[in-house]
């Protein structure tokens, strides 16, 4: 994706942008409904906020996650993405929020946002069950809804990572 933010959706006027999410936006499957506003829950919020870190991935989320993305999930507009509503967290399948847990992220440069700004790869440090929890913390967390990621999900997608990953491990636990 950020090829194509590079190369092209950074120069589209915001009158092209506009027409261009409405465009995406209708493409649906024949009966497919379309999908629900997204409506912020500050209940884990609150619970971090108040010392309460016990849903299982929120004391790693605080350790490792919070900083950026901030302990209410919603990040800092332009440097580091929102987590609550964002619809790579929410997707069906976990495999991307997963994948940039393990290998890490970075900002696209665009004219917009010259800083470059990167997420460090977590895989060397974070157990199968350690990214599965934080992967459901988040998943599950700021009014967000989706499914459940599983150790065995998080297994399968660090061993497609591995060739970029030789040279690491994920700790014993």
């Amino acid at each position: 994706m950020s090829d194509v933010i590079i190369h092209s959706t950074q120069y589209m006027t915001p009158a092209d942008a506009l027409a261009t999410a409405k465009y995406l936006k209708s493409l649906r499957s024949p009966g497919e409904e379309p999908a629900a506003r997204f409506t912020y829950d500050a209940i884990e919020h609150l619970a971090l906020k108040n010392g309460d870190a016990s849903k299982p991935g929120a004391r790693i989320y605080l350790d490792n996650c919070a900083a950026c993305h901030r302990p209410d999930g919603v990040g800092y507009e332009l440097v580091f993405p929102r987590l609550a509503g964002n619809p790579v967290v929410q997707a069906e399948n976990p495999r991307s929020l997963i994948s940039i847990v393990l290998d890490g992220s970075q900002t696209p440069r665009t004219a917009h946002t010259p800083a470059q700004f990167t997420m460090p790869r977590f895989a060397w440090r974070l157990s199968d069950k350690d990214v599965a929890d934080v992967v459901n913390f988040v998943r599950t967390s700021w009014g967000n809804s989706a499914s459940p990621a599983s150790s065995a999900d998080v297994t399968k997608i660090r061993k497609s990572l591995q060739p970029r990953q030789a040279s690491t491990s994920a700790p014993e636990k």
